[in-house]
């Protein structure tokens, strides 16, 4: 499978936010910033033995698809049949959730393995650099449409998918993009019929971790004047809270958050039933005084239950949603995934969060794009469940291989691995990015053969010290 990305974008993020990146020398000037314009290339390898292949499927002598028609995807059938799973989705989803029932406290987020078998899929880590294979680094933006035909047309040469007498001729392909990507490479298969014959043989797949990504960037937008921020300096008076904090800063704080949320649910859910009553008896009373024209004073009660009902709506549903996302991913349970995506897409689709224009070189896109990319990859898993494809039998046993954030480790590795002056050299750059999976494996290996102790990742377990001082500060 084959994976794409923006160089210069997924470089600047390991420097945290813009207003930190100019001490990078990274977006020095303009100059600097395009000559890094290029598109990072790897592949994703299911470890042996693959639970399916790709060879064609037929449905009597015409292959079937790998992607539906346009017609099919936006038919009125996918929409009812997303209206009704989004219907279905009840708010209060804190005491059902899978974060809640797992007591999901680790920071990446990562539930307890409940099984052997469960622990052993999970140390494979499919979503790290052991399933992960760097390719290449071509000097074309990616996104810009000619840069994206060009770096479709690298992958095509290798996989043959579109093409007549190609390198592989009697199976399907796939490519794993972020969401920018995926939507502008949906727009132009779609929008072209010289592209037409790629949507055949090659599936399309959106990358979840994104998702995941920009939830919190999400919820910040939505939350952070009302009460996130107010929160966050009472836990850390003297620290900088970012426009965009980073995913780990975010993940911690939330999972307090949500880890200290039953210690004040009973009173939160009285007192919103309390002002429920108080605003309904006022509006009771203001509508017998229109009776007899006279006209009271606004309801009070108005902006008291609409604060708590916001507040409710974030602890009871939202970091929920997100907690059950990350954790889903890492799990080889498909209908765990399936509700976790349907949830948060539910949530974008409720969010206002705007894209942010910085200057000449940053944009951060907004939640619109997101909603319109999930609902289109709902779509196509629906697509590929009803005709038995065997990319749905590969999301079915592990959603966590077509995670994306394999690509960003590995080009985390060759940031790290960089000096400062060497960072805009193209060659030099290229043949880096095509060790870093030897400078991975290599230091695994040298570890062993060492006989040094195991290395442990960093992470860490939110225990119960804060929780109760949260319950109090919210």
């Amino acid at each position: 499978m084959h994976w794409l990305d923006n160089f210069a974008r997924n470089f600047a993020r390991q420097g945290t936010y813009f207003f930190l990146l100019f001490s990078l020398g990274i977006y020095l000037d303009r100059e600097t910033f395009v000559s890094m314009l290029w598109t990072a290339h790897g592949v994703k390898i299911w470890p042996a033995p693959a639970p399916v292949n790709m060879t064609y499927m037929f449905a009597g002598e015409d292959v079937v698809r790998a992607m539906p028609r346009l017609s099919s995807l936006l038919s009125d059938e996918v929409l009812h049949v997303l209206g009704f799973e989004l219907e279905a989705i009840s708010i209060g989803l804190h005491e059902i959730s899978l974060s809640q029932e797992r007591d999901v406290r680790r920071i990446p987020l990562k539930p307890t393995p409940l099984s052997p078998s469960e622990a052993k899929y999970m140390a494979t880590s499919l979503d790290g650099l052991s399933a992960f294979e760097p390719v290449d680094i071509y000097n074309v933006n990616i996104q810009a449409y000619s840069g994206l035909l060009r770096s479709i047309k690298h992958c095509q040469s290798m996989e043959g998918f579109g093409l007549q007498g190609g390198p592989k001729t009697d199976s399907y392909s796939a490519m794993l993009l972020d969401v920018s990507t995926f939507w502008m490479t949906f727009r132009l298969l779609y929008s072209f019929t010289g592209l037409a014959p790629i949507l055949c043989d090659m599936f399309l797949i959106l990358g979840p971790w994104h998702n995941y990504m920009y939830s919190h960037v999400c919820v910040w937008s939505e939350f952070r004047s009302s009460f996130l921020a107010s929160a966050f300096f009472h836990l850390f008076p003297n620290q900088n809270l970012f426009l965009r904090p980073r995913l780990m800063t975010s993940s911690t704080f939330f999972t307090w958050l949500r880890l200290s949320y039953p210690y004040f649910r009973p009173l939160l859910l009285n007192s919103l039933n309390t002002i429920k009553f108080l605003r309904t008896t006022y509006d009771i009373q203001y509508t017998v005084e229109l009776k007899r024209k006279k006209k009271l004073p606004k309801n009070p009660y108005e902006t008291p239950y609409l604060t708590l009902y916001n507040l409710y709506y974030l602890f009871e549903f939202v970091l929920p949603a997100i907690a059950d996302y990350g954790a889903a991913l890492k799990l080889n349970d498909w209908q765990a995934f399936r509700d976790a995506y349907l949830r948060l897409f539910r949530f974008f689709l409720g969010s206002k969060s705007q894209g942010l224009y910085v200057g000449l070189f940053i944009f951060f896109v907004g939640v619109l794009l997101y909603t319109r990319s999930m609902f289109i990859f709902f779509g196509l898993l629906e697509y590929w469940k009803d005709k038995g494809l065997p990319i749905f039998e590969m999301f079915r046993r592990s959603p966590t291989f077509f995670s994306e954030e394999s690509g960003e480790l590995g080009l985390s590795l060759l940031t790290k691995s960089r000096p400062v002056n060497m960072r805009c050299d193209y060659e030099q750059t290229r043949k880096s990015w095509l060790l870093v999976k030897q400078m991975y494996t290599a230091s695994n290996e040298a570890r062993q053969d060492s006989k040094t102790p195991e290395y442990k990742k960093s992470y860490r377990r939110i225990g119960n010290s804060l929780l109760v001082y949260l319950s109090y500060i919210l």
